[in-house]
């Protein structure tokens, strides 16, 4: 019996992440930070614009767009965000993140009457 020797994985091929699926993870991943209401589709919200990603090498850029709770202080959220973002796409794809573009689109209120966050054209921006 022959056994054949298996060739580390750096050599045995490439794995490309796509664009679109970076985008996907970065608008997932956004909604897992506390303060962050809503994460724009590649669409685009709006009232405020889209988020995308795209990948050069073995790098990330991502664009978001967010709608932050009130009342989140949107320094110290957005910080969380991009570190948090940054984190999960590198453990997720293998890929370094290179910038993080941030755009608050909007804020959502939420009080014990109104039920859930509210965001577009009638929240506060």
């Amino acid at each position: 019996m022959t056994t054949l020797a298996v060739a580390p994985a750096q050599v045995r091929g490439r794995t490309d992440v796509s664009d679109r699926v970076v985008s996907k993870l970065a608008r997932q991943v956004a909604g897992e930070v506390a303060g962050v209401s809503v994460v724009s589709q590649a669409g685009g919200l709006p009232w405020g614009g889209s988020s995308g990603g795209s990948v050069e090498g073995e790098l990330a850029t991502i664009r978001l767009t967010v709608a932050i709770t009130y009342p989140a202080p949107i320094r110290a959220t957005t910080e969380r965000l991009r570190q948090h973002v940054a984190d999960r796409i590198t453990e997720l794809t293998g890929l370094g993140v290179s910038r993080i573009d941030l755009k608050v689109a909007s804020l959502t209120v939420t009080s014990p009457e109104s039920g859930p966050p509210k965001a577009g054209p009638g929240a506060i921006s």
